[in-house]
């Protein structure tokens, strides 16, 4: 009997949170219309005009095509310095600027391909 009783009250205090979302929703919704007629009856009424204020859009520092290219930048560049630091620092290569020369990505594409069907023809 306690179950039922229980279950009864977990669904009235859903149906309560329920009904008090929709009627904070609804009230929501009536301000905002009242709010603007509002604005137009005190503009007749009283000696100050007020007019509607006009919603600002976002300005932007920098636009967004700007950080799209400035993000693909710091890709691009995080990709060259890690393969400098891997292949100069940790691959204990002579010289890290090795890395961006072709011949060594020749090298590294022959080890990888050799006998392979994909192997490079010299």
């Amino acid at each position: 009997m306690s179950n039922e009783t229980e279950k009864n009250s977990r669904k009235a205090r859903r149906l309560e949170r329920e009904a008090e979302e929709k009627r904070k929703k609804n009230n929501n919704e009536a301000s905002i219309e009242e709010s603007g007629d509002e604005e137009v009856e005190e503009s007749k009424g009283s000696k100050s005009k007020k007019k509607p204020r006009k919603r600002k859009g976002r300005f932007r520092i920098i636009p967004i095509w700007i950080r799209i290219i400035l993000v693909i930048a710091a890709l691009l560049g995080s990709l060259v310095v890690g393969a400098m630091v891997g292949y100069g620092i940790v691959g204990e290569g002579d010289n890290p600027t090795d890395v961006l020369n072709p011949e060594t990505w020749y090298h590294i594409y022959d080890i990888i391909f050799d006998g392979t069907q994909f192997e490079r023809e010299r």
